[in-house]
């Protein structure tokens, strides 16, 4: 590959945070694909369309203290977040072209394994930023970085997309040893460019442009 160096309470704008990403708007919706979304797998994992059954282990995972500090998922996070998000937010941000929320899953088991999502960069043709995040119980053996890659396979293959980017909290190690691993280049650490619950900071720009 090529490379280069609230809660929900009336504001959807807060609901359509994939767990480190944000919801954002195409400038050509032209460019984002046509039809249901995908499913990808390579024999081990599936990323697929979330299900109204996910929510059950969606809730469960997102009790997690790591991901409540690094991700913007609500918190406390409840059963309703959880529906609210794979029935309603998630389908409705691929049918407008606000990029795909996927789940991560087992593929043998159907097991919930975590989340992975795209959304474009407003403002910025052709660029969109990833999110991700693993279930507590399955971090360390490699279920992100090999469900981001099938991610960046497929954004490769199905948009007009030239550039993905993560923004990750420096402090993160294990996310920044994911964007390492999958190929992506830290360009620099912007001062003070995050805000999460309240505090402010440093976000680190990885990138990964198109081969």
């Amino acid at each position: 590959m090529k490379r280069r160096g609230d809660r929900y309470q009336g504001a959807p704008e807060r609901w359509a945070r994939l767990h480190g990403g944000v919801e954002r708007n195409l400038d050509d919706r032209s460019s984002w694909p046509a039809g249901p979304p995908p499913e990808l797998t390579d024999g081990r994992l599936l990323v697929r369309p979330w299900r109204s059954e996910d929510a059950a282990w969606l809730v469960t995972v997102c009790q997690d203290p790591e991901i409540q500090r690094w991700t913007r998922v609500p918190s406390p996070y409840t059963d309703d977040d959880a529906v609210r998000f794979v029935t309603e937010l998630a389908p409705t941000a691929w049918q407008e072209g606000r990029g795909w929320h996927a789940a991560v899953t087992d593929a043998a088991t159907g097991d919930g394994l975590g989340a992975v999502g795209i959304v474009p960069v407003p403002g910025l043709d052709g660029v969109a930023e990833i999110g991700y995040y693993a279930a507590a119980h399955r971090r360390r053996r490699g279920v992100v970085s090999d469900a981001v890659g099938l991610l960046v396979e497929w954004t490769w293959a199905s948009t007009e997309l030239a550039r993905l980017e993560l923004h990750v909290d420096p402090r993160n190690r294990a996310s920044a040893a994911v964007a390492v691993r999958c190929g992506f280049t830290l360009d620099g650490v912007l001062v003070d460019r995050g805000v999460h619950r309240g505090e402010r900071h440093d976000v680190a720009l990885y990138s990964l442009l198109r081969p």
